[in-house]
């Protein structure tokens, strides 16, 4: 009761309408509705803050209102989305025979869970030995984005919109050439579902006969590139590079080496050599889809601006966990851009990969996520999976008020505000795509890849195909292990995502390199930290994707 008479004493001189009159982010409002209760209790473990900064945050954006009626709505809301998902991926399997090779995805077995999406860890092996442990998405996600993608490759307003984006980024000395392959996007938007997803194939097959006629270039990375992770823009403290050391240790900050000398990065040139950023470590959670996103418009930045930055995965995934009930069916590197998120720099809320996080039998059922904000200082941290901050304040009438709050320590100057789903059921035509987006250099744009990543040959040396070199060969015996695995009963799955960074056709390979045992090399940056794969690069052959890729997204459109 004291407590609730000092609120009474602060906040009497303030008018409750005013209260009431003011919007949060989207459309909440302020009203008792709202309340996290009205008889003046307030959440366990938040911290009191005034009134005036909690308007000021709520006002700005980066903070977003908690009340019960709305955690049990988006707990429902998102249910509802899983289950609408199963079903239409059940009904594509049906319609798509070759879509079966998802159908276990409806039927994992329950494994250790780390969060309320079913997020499960996973054992992977770097290459010196050692054995870490990475967070796969579970079934929740990788469902929702398989369907987005399935949904995209249906849908001729989608299919419209690519054929847009493409038209919009072609070179002048392509439309000279080529002017009489090209038909108008006011044409294509006018006609069918079938006949536009013709006119998408064709485009991207014009794009990789100019790609062809291309000579390598760039050999030297720009002078503009800085030479080493701190010095990239914004690049905060390295902890979203962070190695764990065990416990009573510090972090280790992650020192990229020299690339292999038989890798594809060594022998090979591609437009997105240079522009990519320092290799990450997404640690104990996750958040591989935020890390692949980040990357794509770190990339997409260094293209246009020839400006090296690292932008706040922390802040993005926040963002995205706390508003996901509002696009329940967007996967989050589409969320991004349907909800027009502006992302700070690393330094502004340096990223947490919470090794410390407690799991097993002897943590509390009711919270798993004790011990997340160990041996970190930095920015927000609460044990929740987004990590923001839970203020709380309480006004006159005694309604008290609960915030999550995410708000960076320094301004945003970049948003990613459209994304494309790419992803067709062809592997021939997805190859093609893939190479008309990353290898034209005028018009190469950030991109990501959904794959399944768990028991498929990606993930670690005791069961992959990776040689030295970072090469994935797709080969008999590979498949065979991979056939075992499962006989065993492990399925592949665990949804993962990572940034592309070329499509390389086996006709552009230089000599020395081996040719994939498809249509040609995806070369793929991972989040895994550079002591994984090749410096955290993998080389995967386009039918691997084929069996073991959910999605394909790029980057069209960016601040």
């Amino acid at each position: 009761m004291q407590q609730v008479t000092r609120y009474l004493r602060v906040f009497c001189a303030i008018p409750i309408l005013f209260i009431a009159s003011l919007n949060t982010y989207a459309t909440e409002k302020l009203s008792p509705e709202t309340a996290y209760s009205n008889n003046g209790s307030v959440p366990k473990n938040a911290k009191e803050i005034s009134e005036k900064k909690a308007l000021m945050l709520l006002e700005s954006g980066n903070a977003v209102l908690e009340y019960p009626s709305k955690t049990k709505n988006e707990i429902e809301v998102l249910k509802k989305s899983y289950n609408e998902n199963a079903d239409y991926l059940r009904k594509m399997i049906a319609y798509y025979p070759s879509l079966k090779r998802f159908e276990h995805l409806l039927n994992l077995a329950k494994s250790e869970k780390v969060d309320g999406a079913g997020t499960y860890l996973s054992q992977i092996t770097y290459r010196n030995g050692e054995k870490s442990t990475v967070a796969l998405l579970g079934a929740n996600e990788t469902i929702r984005m398989l369907a987005s993608s399935i949904r995209s490759m249906n849908s001729r307003q989608k299919q419209a919109e690519i054929y847009q984006a493409r038209w919009d980024s072609l070179p002048k000395d392509v439309w000279q050439k080529y002017k009489s392959r090209i038909v108008s996007p006011e044409i294509v938007s006018k006609e069918s579902l079938r006949i536009i997803g013709k006119r998408n194939l064709q485009l991207s097959e014009t794009y990789l006969a100019h790609i062809r006629g291309l000579r390598a270039s760039g050999v030297l990375p720009p002078a503009e590139r800085p030479l080493n992770c701190a010095a990239e823009i914004g690049s905060g403290d390295g902890t979203d590079r962070a190695v764990n050391r065990g416990p009573n240790n510090a972090y280790g900050i992650d020192q990229p080496g020299r690339h292999h000398e038989d890798s594809l990065f060594a022998r090979a040139y591609f437009p997105m050599k240079w522009m990519t950023g320092c290799v990450k470590q997404q640690g104990n959670r996750g958040l591989c889809t935020v890390f692949a996103a980040m990357g794509a418009l770190e990339t997409s930045i260094a293209i246009r601006d020839n400006k090296w930055v690292n932008l706040s995965e922390q802040y993005a995934w926040a963002s995205n966990r706390l508003n996901q009930f509002r696009s329940p069916d967007t996967p989050n590197v589409e969320l991004l851009g349907e909800l027009d998120t502006p992302i700070p720099y690393e330094s502004g809320w340096d990223y947490n990969p919470s090794y410390f996080q407690c799991r097993g039998a002897n943590c509390p059922a009711d919270n798993g996520f004790q011990g997340v904000c160990d041996n970190y200082s930095a920015e927000h941290c609460s044990e929740t999976n987004h990590q923001g901050e839970n203020f709380f304040w309480c006004d006159r009438t005694l309604n008290c008020y609960s915030l999550w709050n995410i708000d960076p320590s320094i301004p945003s100057e970049h948003k990613i505000k459209d994304v494309l789903n790419l992803w067709t059921e062809n592997n021939t035509q997805l190859f093609n795509i893939a190479v008309s987006w990353t290898m034209a250099p005028t018009a190469a744009a950030g991109m990501t890849m959904g794959i399944l990543a768990d028991f498929s040959g990606f993930g670690n040396r005791g069961r992959n195909c990776q040689n030295d070199a970072g090469f994935l060969i797709y080969d008999s015996a590979c498949k065979q292990a991979i056939a075992q695995s499962v006989a065993a009963g492990n399925s592949p799955g665990g949804g993962h995502q990572v940034q592309i960074v070329a499509a390389i056709p086996n006709d552009l390979l230089p000599e020395g390199v081996p040719r994939a045992s498809s249509d040609g090399w995806y070369v793929l940056k991972n989040s895994w930290s550079s002591n994984w794969g090749e410096q955290g690069w993998v080389y995967v052959p386009s039918d691997w994707i084929a069996d073991h890729g959910t999605g394909m997204w790029v980057i069209s459109n960016f601040e």
